[in-house]
């Protein structure tokens, strides 16, 4: 069974929005899906990805600990990997 891809693309924005905030596991797995399925995702889907982590990122600018935060360092190196290799669409 296939994916349409609308409903592929929907299931990873549905992912990206989940995992913002969990400190769990699925922070890292959802990094190496999207990581994995990059070249997949449409363009409008990469734009809302990149623009909820990049407001993740700047929510947690005020906190003294977001060096230590795992969480923290995993959004930020898929959002710093997703403009290495997407140039175009920053």
């Amino acid at each position: 069974m296939y994916l349409k891809k609308l409903d592929f693309n929907l299931l990873v924005i549905s992912a990206i929005r989940y995992s913002i905030g969990r400190h769990t596991y699925i922070v890292s797995a959802t990094g190496e899906i999207v990581r994995k399925h990059w070249k997949y995702i449409d363009k409008n889907t990469r734009i809302a990805i990149k623009r909820d982590i990049t407001d993740y990122i700047s929510s947690m600018e005020e906190w003294l600990w977001k060096e230590e935060d795992m969480d923290f360092s995993t959004w930020n190196e898929l959002l710093l990997w997703m403009e290495e290799n997407t140039p175009d669409e920053n």
